[in-house]
């Protein structure tokens, strides 16, 4: 819950309660500090309700590297340049599947040798960020929901499992 890309100042998880959202930072220099409930599993664990169940807006920092120097020392894999229908499957393994969209290239040899076909894919967010090799430079992401600054990121062994014709 990072107060500085903005996010709904009230809490509406409950029908009966309105509660005032706080900053919430869970990872703090790549260790996991404190969980976030809602209001019901914090009684009945007799937490402290800290946050949103599902955090409404984030900021995860990197280290610079640009997508040109991530490209370039990629022997072989593929350059995704956004991601689209996403959705949980599985809240407690983190278990998400989606599209790639909006561009799809295949690289070779440190160069983008040629666009292919979008894919489905289905991975752990937890897994993805075990297998980050390289960081690139925080940039804010659009989304009218749940804003975001994230920086770029070369994964190795990302799932993919299916071509799709998305565009």
């Amino acid at each position: 819950m990072d107060p500085d890309l903005g996010y709904l100042p009230i809490n509406l998880s409950g029908p009966y309660y309105l509660e005032a959202n706080r900053a919430f930072a869970p990872i703090e220099h790549g260790v996991l500090k404190r969980l976030s409930y809602d209001r019901n599993s914090a009684r009945t664990l007799f937490l402290e309700a800290e946050g949103f169940p599902w955090p409404r807006s984030y900021r995860m920092s990197g280290e610079g590297t640009s997508i040109d120097d991530m490209i370039a020392t990629t022997a072989r894999g593929v350059l995704v340049t956004r991601l689209a229908s996403i959705w949980v499957e599985d809240p407690e393994t983190t278990m998400c599947t989606g599209y790639t969209r909006d561009g799809l290239w295949l690289i070779r040899n440190g160069k983008i040798d040629r666009p292919i076909k979008n894919f489905r894919f289905r991975d752990s967010i937890v897994s993805a960020l075990n297998n980050v090799e390289q960081l690139g430079i925080p940039t804010r992401i659009f989304h009218p929901e749940f804003p975001v600054v994230v920086p770029s990121l070369k994964v190795r062994e990302f799932n993919f499992v299916a071509l799709s014709e998305a565009i």
